[in-house]
Formats: structure tokens, sequence, C-alpha cells
């Protein structure tokens, strides 16, 4: 088989890999016969996500920010600061 006869389909997350299961017959054989392309295969890649931790308190953005910009940490230790008000 030819690689240009694969369309790739890239998800983000597996609760969209049970809904293409479902259609994929269906969509693999409507690319066969409007393509005319007996050779048309439908696969799925999965996308890495980088989940990112949520900031809630203010001691989180700070030390966050901090992280960033280490400057921020002795601008709050030269004024006293603290950071959850």
């Amino acid at each position: 088989m030819r690689e240009d006869s694969v369309v790739t389909i890239q998800i983000h997350n597996s609760i969209l890999e049970l809904t293409f299961d479902k259609i994929k017959v269906e969509l693999q054989a409507h690319l066969r016969l409007t393509l005319q392309n007996d050779t048309v295969k439908v696969e799925l890649e999965k996308l890495e996500s980088s989940t990112k931790k949520m900031l809630y308190t203010n001691k989180e953005k700070f030390d966050h920010l901090a992280e960033k910009y280490p400057s921020l940490k002795l601008l709050q230790e030269k004024l006293s600061l603290d950071p959850d008000y």
C-alpha cells in the first residue's frame, strides 16, 4: 500500500478515540467510494498534551512568578511582603 493512501486524524484525548472507533468503518467506506480508491486507510494519531498545573492560591501564583523572575523573591524579602495577602 502506498503511504499517500493513509488518512491520519489527530486527536488530543482518549474520549475522541472511542467516538472515532464508532465511525471509522463508515468513514473509511465513504472515502473509498468518494475517492474511488480501495486502498484508502484511516488511522488515528494521539497527540501528547501537556497538562499545566493550575494556580489557585496567591502563594502558588507567587511561587510560580518567583520561579520565572527570581528578583521578585528578593523584593518580597526586602519589603517583608506576605504573598497570601
